[in-house]
């Protein structure tokens, strides 16, 4: 990914709200169906990795937000209902999003471990 993906994804917020983003990329997805040629593949393709990137670099957009989870699969949906080329591509969008779910589950799980170990915590 290009840096300056990786700025904004990281910047974005001092104007817009995640919501607001996560919108706009499924509206330019949709739109896309209506480019001529392969121009619409290509966007479908790019935002499709800037989704990606974005539930890797920045999950804590994702993580507390059921509406977030929601449209990243509503993304997903219209990816994988797409060209069976872009199949592959929906799987890795599904993937990504199961990998950050268990990281954070996992992540939770092992700080509840923790904190129940420390010096004057309650014992069950």
């Amino acid at each position: 990914m290009r840096i300056i993906s990786r700025l904004f994804l990281l910047g974005y917020k001092l104007f817009m709200q995640p919501e607001e983003l996560m919108d706009m990329l499924l509206q330019k997805f949709e739109e896309s169906d209506h480019l001529e040629g392969d121009k619409g593949d290509m966007v479908k393709l790019r935002l499709s990795n800037i989704v990606t990137q974005w539930l890797e670099r920045v999950w804590v957009d994702f993580h507390y937000s059921d509406v977030m989870i929601e449209k990243v699969e509503k993304f997903v949906q219209l990816v994988s209902s797409g060209h069976p080329r872009f199949l592959p591509v929906a799987m890795k969008l599904e993937r990504t999003m199961q990998k950050k779910k268990k990281e954070w589950e996992d992540s939770l799980r092992e700080e509840d471990r923790r904190q129940g170990s420390l010096p004057g915590s309650p014992t069950e």
